[in-house]
């Protein structure tokens, strides 16, 4: 059993008194938009199975990008599609 001031999500500073009063909701999108777990710079790559394993919540979609891409990559792939205008 977790302590009721255990940080979960370490991003948001959600703590698992923020996030048991959720068990048993509609799952990991509805405890987001009320707790802001899982949306934070790791995206729910930490708190995401921790959530997973206790709550029961599941991904419900992946959004891309799934990874982080430069400023500079997508400005020359945008220079790439161009010049083929």
């Amino acid at each position: 059993s977790l302590r009721g001031d255990t940080v979960i999500c370490r991003c948001e500073d959600v703590s698992w008194r923020s996030l048991s009063c959720f068990e048993g909701a509609n799952g990991a999108r509805d405890g987001k938009l009320a707790t802001r777990c899982g949306m934070g710079p790791c995206q729910g790559r930490v708190c995401g199975p921790i959530n997973q394993a206790m709550l029961g919540w599941a991904h419900d979609r992946v959004r891309s990008p799934l990874q982080p891409t430069s400023v500079e990559t997508l400005v020359q792939r945008g220079a790439r599609e161009n010049e083929h205008d």
